[in-house]
């Protein structure tokens, strides 16, 4: 990557994540990812995709190495102005306070209180259209099922990114978005990410569990292998293929089409349970 889109992308730079200052090394990172696409990072539990995730978020210091926007390191950016290009979304997030859903939304336009928009209200609205949780306005969210909340925390991280800022390329990071989520809104919310990738030109960033959706909805993958190993980052078919899935994973996966064309895979346990996992 080179020229503007190397100015506007998420660099993981010789980076090194361990889960601790003298854990042991959980994986290194050699990637440059474009904004305008959603990125799936996927591996199996254990191998370090949610402490990257923190790492890539600005949220933890990496081991060696650095994270950037461009050419500018996260650490260097204040934090109104990260704020206002990059959200993230945990996988637990625990809310303290009886907040209503739509003031945890509304949370979300905190880093534009100095310069808001002519539209802060109809974007909260539309924010919680998009997820289909405008009718959960006024509930407390701690009373709110586990998908709701999850839907109410992506409607929150949305808002945040509502509209470009002229800063540069805005980011998106969501751990484990679709945990929560029946089928249905799983696919709901990982089509309307797409979309808002493609259109608005958002960069996505996803840790996905569910290789089916990263095949159907992610641009491209970056697999973290586990133990140690380094990530690899390319497009979803040539990553997630039957073998790197009976390597990384230890499963057999059997390729079908569906009706639009869409890859999807069929798994099965490996033929040789407790076979060792290793690439």
């Amino acid at each position: 990557m080179s020229g503007p889109a190397a100015s506007q992308a998420l660099v993981c730079a010789g980076l090194q994540v361990r889960a601790s200052a003298h854990g042991p090394l959980l994986t290194t990172v050699q990637a440059a990812l474009a904004p305008g696409r959603l990125t799936a990072i996927v591996g199996p539990n254990g191998a370090g995709k949610s402490t990257l995730m923190a790492v890539m978020a600005g949220l933890r210091p990496p081991a060696a190495g650095r994270v950037c926007l461009g050419a500018e390191p996260l650490h260097r950016l204040p934090a109104a102005q990260l704020a206002r290009r990059m959200a993230f979304m945990a996988q637990e997030t625990q809310v303290a306070f009886a907040f209503s859903a739509q003031e945890v939304v509304e949370m979300g336009r905190y880093p534009h209180r100095q310069q808001p928009s002519h539209q802060e209200a109809q974007i909260v609205q539309s924010a919680m259209d998009s997820m289909g949780v405008a009718h959960l306005a006024r509930r407390e969210v701690t009373t709110l099922s586990g998908g709701e909340r999850a839907r109410v925390q992506l409607a929150r991280v949305l808002a945040q990114l509502w509209q470009p800022h002229g800063l540069g390329s805005q980011w998106l990071l969501l751990d484990e978005p679709t945990a929560a989520l029946d089928l249905q809104h799983q696919h709901q919310v990982m089509a309307l990410l797409r979309i808002r990738a493609q259109t608005q030109g958002l960069g996505v960033v996803a840790v996905l569990h569910d290789l089916n959706l990263a095949l159907r909805y992610a641009h491209e993958v970056l697999l973290v292998p586990g133990q140690g190993r380094a990530a690899k980052l390319g497009a979803v078919a040539d990553i997630l293929t039957p073998d790197c899935m009976a390597r990384v994973w230890g499963i057999h996966s059997e390729a079908v089409r569906m009706q639009d064309g869409a890859l999807q895979y069929l798994f099965a346990p490996a033929s040789r349970p407790g076979a060792e996992v290793c690439l």
